[in-house]
């Protein structure tokens, strides 16, 4: 069993956009400064990562380019499917191209056009789709879930002699439904899809995913890797997770799959792995709670791989937005957290969401002791 290391959370990311996003007085912690002078050599200059886990961005003539295939789905999702989904395969991509040596693109292979025609129906219309036949049938008896809900591509670039960029390996994600909806106007109903059956499905869908981008010749022997994504159901608050990922080197040759044991769980709504998390959880969230009686709500997700506690993302919810209170709220929820979750050493990140948006971000890295924040003003 392979595990799955989540070296940047959810709320890591956000905090990297909200300080792109903010004016300079706006984030408490130091930023870059713009300087106008250096704006025509910085089209020629490499973007640097963000650190050694992190890819340098692929910036051709200036500008990042965007994927056309990326946010298509066959039925609607929830925000936590779509956020593990892309920053799971993010973590994926790491073990099999190495961060040090590759410039990260989004898929540039699989057009808007393609995705389309890939997340529909397999009929005489439409005979490129890889969802069943009968997902596109109006009768019950003859209906199919559709067991493909979206693809996502990321390209993986290293730099040729002329310092231009060429392509040298493709990652894909292939999310599958843990449940479809029948309906044709007269009638509607859920559907649930057994999680074994959805990877049977995806595992062939993979391969001739890979056989169509094999078609041209010049990806023959472009290694390809493909990871198998399970949704969690569209009102799960804690979402799904990858299950499976495997490698094609060259040809529509695969490597054997190796499988995950990844579970993201909702505290005090899901059964957690270890009930004593659940009581970690909600003595924090009591002790929090007591201390500021105007907070509208605490939530926390528990990602579990091999049935540890890997990681804890939660999110706080306030009536205010003083300042004062803020700095009282964030000093508070950092030493209570320390103080309860002294014990686990995987990563937590907080998020502190007032009626404003987001005004705080704190983060304990896997293995470390202290906190560090950001506050948004």
């Amino acid at each position: 069993m392979k595990r799955l290391h989540h070296k940047l959370g959810l709320l890591a990311c956000l905090a990297l956009a909200l300080a792109g996003c903010q004016g300079p007085d706006q984030v408490e912690e130091g930023q870059a400064q713009e300087n106008s002078g250096q704006a025509s050599q910085a089209e020629e200059q490499d973007v640097p990562a963000l650190s050694i886990n992190h890819y340098p961005a692929a910036i051709e003539d200036g500008h990042y380019k965007m994927s056309e295939s990326r946010g298509l789905m066959a039925r609607p999702s929830s925000e936590a499917n779509l956020r593990n989904f892309e920053e799971g395969l993010y973590r994926i991509a790491e073990g099999q191209f190495s961060t040090e040596e590759y410039y990260f693109q989004e898929g540039q292979l699989i057009t808007r056009e393609m995705a389309n025609q890939w997340l529909g129906a397999k009929t005489k219309d439409n005979p490129e789709g890889l969802n069943p036949e009968g997902s596109a049938s109006d009768k019950r008896e003859d209906y199919q879930p559709k067991y493909l809900n979206s693809i996502l591509e990321y390209n993986f670039m290293k730099k040729d002699d002329e310092d231009n960029y060429q392509l040298e390996g493709v990652t894909i994600g292939l999310a599958l439904n843990s449940e479809d909806t029948f309906s044709n106007g007269e009638s509607q109903e859920k559907i649930s899809i057994d999680k074994d059956q959805a990877l049977e499905h995806g595992k062939q869908i993979a391969e001739e995913v890979v056989a169509r981008i094999r078609k041209d010749k010049k990806y023959a022997k472009l290694p390809i890797q493909v990871a198998l994504f399970y949704n969690g159901p569209t009102d799960s608050l804690a979402g799904g997770s990858y299950a499976s990922e495997v490698v094609s080197v060259a040809g529509t040759a695969f490597s054997d799959w190796e499988n995950y044991d990844t579970q993201h769980l909702v505290f005090g709504v899901d059964d957690a792995a270890a009930e004593e998390d659940n009581v970690a959880f909600a003595r924090f969230t009591s002790e929090v709670e007591d201390f500021f009686p105007r907070l509208s709500g605490i939530s926390g997700v528990g990602t579990y791989e091999e049935g540890r506690l890997s990681q804890i993302d939660i999110e706080i919810n306030t009536q205010f937005d003083s300042y004062s209170e803020l700095v009282a709220l964030v000093q508070h929820t950092m030493n209570t957290a320390n103080t309860i979750f002294r014990n686990n050493r995987g990563s937590i990140s907080i998020r502190v969401e007032g009626p404003s948006g987001v005004r705080a971000i704190m983060e304990r890295q896997a293995g470390e002791n202290n906190f560090t924040y950001e506050m948004i003003s």
